[in-house]
């Protein structure tokens, strides 16, 4: 902070949105030249500690092949959010920071926004391109940095002096810039309890099956009942997108302020844009997402249980936005399933076996 600090008093030209729009561009540059490979927390779990691995050798090997890759500025391993959850489940201390350090080592501090933002960053991707309202708007990268990965906090004190606030603005930026996984792996025990979260919306999801089973219903229709049910809890996004289209025309408005039926009129735009868009490119890992609910929804007898969520989170970010992701057999037998493959982008390698992740990255 301090280093920042004394950077930024003597640079006073620069303006924070400047600052931060070079800083993402130089980002962008970065992951652009390499390939990206997601880890789900299995592969992660399996790469710290490769003795206690189900085959040792083998994956001493992947992680030598990454290290590599990493290095020679061919590869990166980006984090998520949900990577971050799970991370803090580990009750070990000793363990967690061993972790974080190989994330850190992998990933060069690089991540993927949080599902809701991302998920504003599509739709209004999607709205640039055909509401007129919207044109030209700049949309930020899905890439970010570690600290930022939770979400962009900055001063807004408007009794400050112009200066101060925009030179505050730029140290805060920075601080979370340089932060490492590690960092954050010190502060985990006083951090959200997501597992009991997720056992919790688990449960809940059975007692609805149980309640409203599928019959009849074929994979396109619960395709897009699950695509109508994510969007509807993304309406805080939405009203955002609302919100920032407005003010780029002239028009203040809060997001709380959006009116509902402008707000149900784009769920419904949303829908059916997904629903005949043949490219798969619109709304890329919220149809992700939805594609994997439905496609578990179509065997009956199969429980849902928690640690599908994280699962399914991973799944959603890392298919839509990465070149490669190794994950476990049943994730990704869900993902080369012929409906789910009629449905989402197919720019990923799935991978779950260590013999093929060790070809696709030699």
């Amino acid at each position: 902070m301090e280093t920042a600090d004394a950077r930024h008093r003597e640079n006073t030209t620069e303006k924070f949105t400047e600052y931060r729009r070079r800083k993402y561009s130089e980002l962008t540059q970065l992951v652009s030249s390499r390939r990206m490979v997601y880890l789900d927390m299995k592969y992660w779990i399996w790469l710290r500690d490769p003795a206690n691995a189900p085959e040792p050798a083998k994956v001493q090997d992947l992680l030598d092949i990454l290290k590599s890759r990493m290095k020679s500025g061919q590869l990166l391993c980006p984090l998520s959010y949900t990577t971050l959850l799970e991370l803090s489940k580990i009750g070990s201390a000793e363990v967690r920071l061993s972790q974080a350090q190989l994330m850190d080592e992998l990933s060069g501090g690089i991540g993927i926004r949080n599902q809701f933002e991302i998920a504003e960053i599509e739709i209004l991707s999607l709205l640039i391109q055909h509401a007129p309202p919207f044109a030209s708007m700049p949309v930020d990268s899905i890439w970010t940095r570690i600290g930022n990965i939770i979400g962009e906090f900055r001063p807004e004190n408007r009794e400050l002096p112009v200066g101060l606030l925009a030179r505050g603005r730029k140290v805060m930026f920075d601080v979370d810039w340089a932060m490492e996984v590690q960092h954050i792996a010190r502060r985990m025990d006083t951090m959200l309890e997501s597992k009991s979260r997720w056992t919790a919306t688990s449960s809940r999801i059975n007692e609805e099956r149980k309640k409203h089973p599928r019959g009849q219903q074929s994979f396109e229709k619960l395709f897009s009942d699950e695509l109508g049910g994510l969007l509807e809890s993304l309406r805080l996004p939405i009203r955002n997108c609302w919100s920032k289209g407005a003010s780029r025309n002239g028009i203040e408005i809060s997001p709380t302020d959006v009116p509902e039926k402008d707000v149900n009129d784009l769920i419904s735009l949303l829908c059916s844009g997904v629903e005949k868009d043949s490219s798969a490119r619109i709304l890329p890992s919220c149809r992700i997402y939805a594609a994997l609910h439905a496609a578990f929804r179509m065997d009956d007898g199969r429980n849902f249980k928690a640690n599908h969520l994280p699962d399914f989170d991973h799944a959603a970010l890392a298919a839509a936005y990465c070149d490669l992701f190794l994950t476990e057999k049943a994730l990704s037998d869900l993902l080369h399933r012929q409906q789910v493959l009629a449905v989402i982008p197919k720019n990923c390698i799935v991978l779950s076996s260590i013999d093929d992740a060790i070809e696709a990255l030699s």
